[in-house]
């Protein structure tokens, strides 16, 4: 904290506090309190924070590899899925990679509920009757050559927005949309 407040005071600013981070009617400062109070659980709280944090690091390493090795994202904002190698993923990496590439192409910000993204898995790894299906905003379509096309839902989309010449609109959460004066 004296850090953050030498760093506000040198850009002409001052420290506000504020009042609830001391009410222990919030949860968040009894268990604050608790934790400083419980001699050595704070740093066996930041061990397993630290270990948690290279664990994510090391599976978003690993779905963006088995991204680059099974997805083609079109510029127009559709995906295909090779279904041969998502086949060979381990499901934790498989649901990984399924729930961001449509959270991506179906303009989300949080992913599909795990539940959801373990049936489409499922149903698009090893049904062999599987023809499509929707998730998080994205029809999923099994084509020809083994592959899944992964395209925007046409549902709940974005009301049109009309664009002004040098103002980039965000349309879907997924495209920059701009109008240049330039011919």
């Amino acid at each position: 904290r004296e850090s953050l407040r030498v760093l506000l005071g040198e850009n002409g600013l001052s420290w506000i506090e504020d009042v609830s981070n001391n009410d222990e009617a919030f949860t968040r400062v009894r268990v604050r309190r608790a934790i400083a109070a419980a001699p050595g659980v704070s740093s066996r709280l930041n061990m397993v924070a630290e270990v948690a944090g290279r664990a994510r690091a090391v599976m978003e390493a690993a779905t963006a590899a088995a991204g680059a090795c099974c997805v083609h994202v079109h510029p127009a904002g559709f995906a295909r899925l090779n279904l041969h190698a998502f086949r060979a993923l381990p499901n934790h990496l498989a649901r990984l990679l399924l729930a961001r590439l449509t959270a991506s192409v179906g303009g989300r910000e949080s992913l599909a509920k795990r539940e959801s993204v373990v049936r489409a898995q499922n149903a698009i790894a090893w049904d062999p009757e599987w023809r499509g299906l929707t998730l998080s905003g994205c029809r999923l379509i099994h084509t020809k050559g083994d592959q899944v096309l992964i395209c925007r839902e046409d549902r709940n989309l974005p009301i049109p927005e009309s664009i002004q010449l040098e103002s980039p609109v965000v349309w879907d959460n997924r495209f920059v949309i701009s109008v240049s004066s330039d011919r």
